[in-house]
């Protein structure tokens, strides 16, 4: 059975394959990482230095610190104010389905907010989904 690309199953079939080979690609990478990692000098926290003939290679090593809101909302009062100030920032998020609520119902109350806010576009997202009959018959 002979069937006819359009162009942008053309282009989704590249962009498949692309992503495949990108997938390949970061785990060799990532393999590649390893291998090195396990030449180097661990430690918890810090900078390691291997430096060879060739090259001038860093390895920074650090440790994800995050906070749970709720648990902290318990245990605050037993923190000092000034070591609290100095320990946590406070992050204002906007939570978007309010915001589109007050831009299409509250035109006021959304003027005065958005002068504090940036709206950019974000990267669009693609999903592609193969459909079997098809799929198969390519």
């Amino acid at each position: 059975m002979n069937i006819k690309l359009s162009n942008i199953d053309r282009a989704a079939l590249r962009l498949l394959a692309l992503k495949e080979q990108e997938a390949q690609v970061k785990a060799a990478r990532e393999k590649a990482e390893q291998e090195l990692l396990a030449l180097v000098d661990k430690r918890d926290e810090g900078t390691v230095r291997a430096d060879t003939d060739m090259h001038k290679i860093a390895v920074r090593y650090a440790m994800t610190r995050s906070v749970d809101a709720d648990t902290l909302a318990k245990v605050a009062p037993q923190i000092p104010e000034a070591i609290g100030k100095r320990l946590l920032r406070w992050k204002p998020e906007l939570v978007t389905s309010e915001v589109r609520y007050i831009e299409a119902n509250e035109p006021e109350i959304y003027a005065i907010v958005a002068q504090a806010m940036t709206v950019k576009p974000s990267k669009p997202s693609i999903t592609i989904e193969a459909i079997e009959s098809i799929a198969k018959a390519a």
